[in-house]
């Protein structure tokens, strides 16, 4: 189980579970073939170019990022990917919209930083991150809205520029909107998900829809962002017991089981060691 890179545990339920994945890929329904376990990169800030260094070298070949500088470093990411050495083609490159740049106009601009600060000519995954702004997210309203954006998505997949489009932290009633207003379907559909928040019902809408699931989050830090003091999912018994039964870390289940669920995978960490045991 340890060696989850392979991924091809993935079964065949009816809880959103899929089964059509080739040597550790996903095949999306523009017929791409997506890595099942890719490297986050949120939070890791000025750690950012390090990390995915060694991601790369311990064998990622996904990497997921974004425009929000709050969270992300997207020009650390490109610079790690120059020095890499790894060659374009064998990797996939994720980015996403952040919602302050919701409109036609604006979201092709910003699709054009991202390729800027991440040194290529395409994307292979462009997400809009957010349906809309919350909080003090966005300090002002953006120009339009997400299916403004939406729009801007499918010129960019039409012209080459994103071999795949989708969405981030939509929920099912913004989904079921999506459902009626896309002329281009998202290929990917990216949310919260672990063994205690298994988000169930985005999942079984993605599968009757042919979207790929896409967790984030999977190894529980969003219960840390909540308010807990300590992680409930890399604690909790009967992962701890599993781990240490299978000789393994909660790290390693908790994915393992993310995987065979039909869900692709981006955990993130610092740690050179964590990284590649979480591949």
């Amino acid at each position: 189980e340890k060696r989850a890179p392979a991924g091809t545990g993935t079964g065949t339920g009816g809880d959103g579970e899929t089964s059509d994945a080739v040597s550790g890929f996903a095949r999306l329904n523009t017929g791409a073939l997506m890595p099942l376990v890719g490297f986050g990169t949120a939070g890791l800030g000025e750690a950012t170019e390090r990390a995915v260094l060694w991601a790369l070298e311990a064998g990622y070949r996904s990497i997921d990022s974004a425009q929000a500088r709050e969270w992300y470093r997207e020009d650390l990411v490109g610079s790690a990917v120059a020095k890499s050495g790894v060659p374009r083609e064998a990797l996939f490159l994720t980015s996403k919209l952040h919602p302050r740049h919701l409109g036609y106009d604006a979201t092709l601009t910003q699709f054009q930083a991202s390729l800027d600060d991440l040194r290529v000519e395409y994307l292979d995954l462009f997400l809009l991150h957010y349906p809309r702004c919350w909080g003090s997210l966005c300090e002002g309203n953006p120009e339009g809205t997400w299916q403004d954006s939406w729009r801007a998505l499918e010129a960019l997949h039409a012209d080459g520029k994103a071999r795949a489009i989708g969405v981030s932290n939509f929920d099912e009633a913004d989904l079921t909107t999506l459902t009626r207003f896309a002329t281009v379907e998202p290929a990917v559909v990216q949310r919260n998900s672990d063994v205690f928040s298994a988000d169930l019902g985005a999942r079984v809408l993605c599968t009757a829809r042919g979207w790929q699931y896409e967790a984030y989050s999977s190894l529980g830090s969003q219960w840390l962002m909540k308010g807990h003091r300590t992680n409930p999912v890399l604690r909790a018994p009967a992962v701890v017991a599993l781990a240490e039964r299978r000789g393994v870390s909660p790290a390693a289940v908790v994915l393992r089981w993310a995987l065979d669920k039909g869900q692709v995978v981006i955990p993130r960490s610092s740690n050179r060691e964590r990284i590649a045991e979480n591949l």
